[in-house]
């Protein structure tokens, strides 16, 4: 086994992990949050840099707040995320969530693949 393959391995074995131990309905959370979390930095980080003080300049003031934005989006999603997991645990669906979430894992973690492969040329 070379390198390479040894490391689609652990991608793929830590991507199939994580997504057994947090079950589909939060990995599905998660993905639309990093998406939605983007989307709304970039589309209101400038509103919020406008309320930072001018000493900052613009270009500081434009990272800082889409990294606000961002990192609230992040943590509302995060909050909305356990709730979520925590109404599938009691709704006795863990095991059928967490089954998904394995298979969701896999596909993640053969995109993470896919992408590492065709930018290395």
């Amino acid at each position: 086994m070379t390198w390479f393959d040894f490391g689609v391995l652990v991608v793929l074995v830590v991507s199939i992990a994580i997504s057994l131990l947090h079950g589909l309905a939060r990995e599905m959370v998660s993905l639309g949050v990093w998406v939605g979390g983007f989307i709304l930095a970039t589309l209101f980080g400038g509103h919020v840099a406008g309320f930072l003080p001018e000493s900052l300049g613009p270009l500081l003031a434009a990272l800082i707040g889409f990294l606000i934005v961002f990192g609230v989006v992040l943590i509302v999603g995060w909050i909305v995320g356990l709730a979520l997991s925590s109404a599938v645990r009691a709704s006795g669906l863990a095991p059928a969530d967490r089954a998904l979430g394995s298979v969701f894992g896999l596909v993640r973690g053969l995109i993470i693949v896919l992408v590492v492969v065709l930018l290395a040329g």
